[in-house]
């Protein structure tokens, strides 16, 4: 008898010796209001992590390569959308007063030109 008092002990002081295991322990919050007391426990909450917005910014350092646009002599007797017959295409490039570009860049003196496209190649009537 006395041997089993002793090898209980000693099992009992192991468990008081040792901390409790990370399992084991429970955070609790608690939240007292006006009225009944309410509790509120919070179990593994998951760490939520949200990535800043970003912005983008686009910075053009160089314009983009100019297109060449020939201009053709078309009679006024023609009707309008005759060009869709023969396989033209309308596209908006733009302007500075010299050159034509395919996109649009931060120059304040382009302006927005439709001309037609067939082949590869750009041509705005002559008016």
């Amino acid at each position: 008898m006395n041997a089993h008092v002793v090898v209980g002990g000693l099992a009992f002081s192991l468990l008081l010796a040792a901390g409790p295991a990370h399992a084991q322990v429970v955070q609790a919050g608690v939240v007292i209001r006006s009225g009944p007391v309410t509790g509120h426990v919070v179990v593994g909450q998951p760490v939520v992590y949200r990535e800043p917005l970003r912005h983008v910014v686009i910075v053009d350092r160089y314009p983009p390569p100019p297109v060449l646009v020939e201009r053709v002599y078309v009679p006024r007797a023609r009707e309008y959308g005759w060009w869709r017959g023969y396989g033209y295409r309308p596209v908006v490039v733009y302007y500075d007063g010299r050159r034509y570009y395919r996109r649009w860049f931060s120059e304040p003196r382009l302006r927005r030109i439709e001309v037609y496209e067939h082949g590869g190649r750009f041509y705005r009537w002559d008016d």
